[in-house]
């Protein structure tokens, strides 16, 4: 009988050490995974960067790019984000903004007796072109 007693010991003490087993790779695969899926998610929460640019061409009423003239943008609303910008173009008659949003934008630009009125549609992450022909 103390043979039976042992073997059944032997038999115990194996399935204990079996779950035992069982139970700490389910606790390590488990982990891996909650620490994968937390890896994952985590990683696309990052905030996306739009960028909102926008290139004035001034020409005069022969086509020919101007250079030096003043471009001005602005937005008939209050000010809630600053649209307002001035630059001169380039030797191309060529002047590029940058924006933080969205926004449909009057585009006015005069040199001298030269004066031309635009529209500029900014949208996401192109660059929104726009040709305005200034007038003596």
């Amino acid at each position: 009988m103390s043979e039976n007693l042992y073997i059944w010991l032997l038999s115990t003490d194996n399935n204990t050490k079996l779950y035992g087993h069982m139970k700490r790779n389910f606790f390590h695969f488990f982990g891996l995974m909650v620490v994968l899926f937390t890896a994952l998610t985590m990683n696309s929460c990052e905030d996306v960067v739009h960028e909102f640019k926008g290139e004035v061409t001034i020409i005069d009423n022969k086509g020919v790019p101007m250079q030096g003239v003043t471009v001005r943008t602005d937005v008939a609303v209050q000010n809630i984000h600053s649209v307002n910008r001035n630059d001169d173009t380039n030797l191309q008659g060529k002047v590029l903004f940058e924006f933080d949003n969205v926004a449909i934008l009057k585009v006015s630009a005069d040199k001298d007796n030269y004066h031309g009125e635009g529209i500029l549609v900014l949208v996401d992450d192109e660059l929104a072109k726009v040709t305005i022909t200034v007038y003596e």
